[in-house]
């Protein structure tokens, strides 16, 4: 493990406090301009993203009703109401996106497949390469992150949009109280066989 992500773990409340966490919620507002080139743009509401930390499942709500939210596993992709009725599925979602360009417009399960700066502050950086059973953006991505190491900015490239350039979202990580968890830690898993590859 390189010195900057034994740093950044430590920041986010530690490898062992991770291990006790089942699962990290934030509320997010997500822009850009991919999602009005693909036929869906975004409207600024503030979401909550739940991601569970020890298998790949995340949800997203409200998505496109307010009794609506997304539920997201590597084999499956869903838009449920609150009592769990399926509005629309589709299993193996990556497949979904074979053959995409830029171009391709997106239908709400497209959308719901889950993937502002300070200039002054000097950030670190992590690249990271994503095992083959590990579903995301991109296989690899880059984390940046300030003196406190704490989550600045998150790039990365959208494979499944036939993207060119990086898509870069920057989130400032926030301590919270309450529950003790902290949004923007960096990727982490179970086992060696399956551990992210991370360069500095």
């Amino acid at each position: 493990m390189t010195s900057l992500l034994s740093e950044v773990l430590e920041a986010h409340g530690g490898l062992g406090r991770w291990g006790r966490l089942t699962r990290v919620t934030a509320t997010l507002v997500s822009d850009g301009e991919l999602f009005a080139a693909k036929g869906l743009p975004q409207d600024p509401r503030p979401r909550r993203m739940t991601v569970d930390l020890h298998e790949e499942r995340a949800s997203v709500r409200p998505f496109g009703a307010p009794d609506q939210q997304t539920d997201f596993t590597p084999g499956r992709i869903a838009i449920e109401r609150a009592d769990a009725t399926v509005v629309a599925g589709r299993l193996d979602p990556r497949a979904a996106f074979a053959g995409h360009t830029r171009e391709t417009p997106w239908g709400p399960l497209d959308r719901a497949e889950p993937w502002h700066e300070s200039p002054s502050e000097r950030r670190r950086g992590l690249r990271v390469t994503f095992p083959e059973g590990i579903v995301s953006h991109s296989t690899v991505q880059d984390f940046h992150f300030g003196d406190d190491r704490l989550l600045r900015r998150h790039d990365y490239h959208v494979d499944i949009a036939g993207a060119s350039r990086p898509r870069s979202t920057s989130a400032t990580s926030r301590r919270r109280t309450g529950s003790g968890s902290r949004p923007g830690a960096a990727p982490t898993s179970g086992g060696p066989t399956d551990a992210p590859t991370t360069t500095t």
